[in-house]
């Protein structure tokens, strides 16, 4: 109980934690005013705001990891200050389904519209002219993979690559293009592999329980790893 007290209190230190600095207030001028943190440089000159990692203690998280490793606090103006920059937000549910059905071309298959018709409210969708900032969470994630999983089975069909069984060679080739197709973007080595793994598991595929396992179709297989490029936030955020 304790352990958690404590992640609590680190995961609340973060979300406090502003790349603005705390509570300054800088005009255009470079004055600066109420509770401000920041110090001139050498030259004289007021130092722009400092990041979150400036300021922030320096808390530990699981397997003492900083929480703030890794993070972008934003980009860097033509005065050399940080912007915030707002990123990887949610896709509403109706981008999501759309992009997916472009991607894949899978508009208007029945067995997958079936599930994204009952899907809406597990993503929060607002009701018809609202607007709901949408939340990730394990049920949409999960929910996603469910969806772009019937949609890939689909997509199978018009591959033919996808009709042999993956192994490394032609999984690290098909998870290149179909990752790039899916994000926009090249993928690293780390994102190819990771799907190369899932088309490759073949103990994975062995403990699926019946009626859907153990999966020994090929496309099938395709189709897991096809909707584990789905459910990377390189897809479901922009």
């Amino acid at each position: 109980m304790r352990n958690v007290f404590v992640l609590g209190i680190a995961v609340a230190g973060l979300l406090a934690c502003s790349s603005e600095g705390d509570g300054e207030i800088i005009d255009p001028a470079g004055a600066s005013s109420g509770n401000n943190n920041a110090s001139s440089s050498s030259s004289g000159q007021p130092e722009g705001p400092k990041s979150c990692r400036d300021t922030m203690t320096n808390y530990t998280g699981l397997g003492s990891k900083a929480l703030a490793a890794g993070r972008v606090d934003g980009k860097q103006d033509d005065k050399q200050n940080t912007v915030v920059i707002d990123r990887h937000r949610v896709k509403p549910f109706q981008v999501l389904v759309d992009d997916m059905h472009r991607i894949l071309g899978t508009a208007n298959q029945a067995n997958m519209d079936t599930l994204i018709t009952g899907s809406a409210d597990a993503f929060g969708a607002p009701p018809n002219r609202w607007f709901a900032e949408p939340q990730a969470s394990a049920v949409t994630l999960f929910t996603t993979y469910r969806i772009a999983f019937r949609g890939c089975l689909q997509y199978a069909n018009t591959v033919p690559a996808w009709t042999q069984q993956p192994n490394a060679t032609t999984a690290a080739a098909e998870c290149a293009t179909l990752a790039a197709k899916v994000w926009d973007t090249v993928p690293s080595k780390a994102e190819i592999d990771a799907c190369v793994a899932v088309a490759t598991d073949e103990t994975e595929f062995a403990k699926v329980p019946a009626p859907t396992g153990p999966v020994t179709d090929a496309k099938t297989k395709w189709a897991y790893a096809c909707a584990s490029v789905f459910e990377s936030n390189k897809f479901t955020s922009f």
